[in-house]
């Protein structure tokens, strides 16, 4: 019985339309670079599941910022059995979540399955106009 998180994917948009798909308007590829700051912003986070559950689970999303004591945003959520043989995927989206950053920073998303232990799933770091820039795809 296990429930992982394949990627997260941070952007200023995302929806899903009612074929299925969905939209993304301003994919973070890398890291989320400000101008000036300090700088208020909402963002929103799509998150690739993998999960092969035999018997129904709880697990937990949580978004930090590392500047912050508190959490930003948490979603409990409910996996029930997962039809036939093997692992399954699932979409899983978090709504906007606002982010108040000061200068650099980070934000990254934990998971946390039943009472197992919490697990890291994305990261992505704040930086400031001028400083060196990652691709988190390079």
């Amino acid at each position: 019985m296990t429930i992982s998180a394949e990627y997260v994917i941070l952007a200023d948009s995302i929806r899903r339309e009612d074929n299925g798909k969905f939209i993304f308007v301003g994919v973070y590829t890398g890291d989320i670079v400000l101008d000036h700051p300090p700088a208020p912003f909402n963002i929103e986070a799509y998150i690739k599941l993998r999960a092969e559950v035999r018997q129904p689970m709880e697990f937990t999303i949580t978004v930090h910022q590392a500047s912050r004591e508190q959490p930003i945003a948490r979603l409990r959520a409910d996996a029930f059995e997962t039809p036939g043989e093997g692992p399954v995927s699932g979409d899983l989206l978090l709504p906007a979540f606002g982010v108040r950053a000061e200068g650099p920073d980070e934000i990254y998303f934990t998971m946390k399955v039943g009472d197992a232990e919490e697990t890291e799933i994305g990261r992505t770091r704040i930086v400031l106009k001028d400083e060196p820039v990652t691709d988190q795809h390079d």
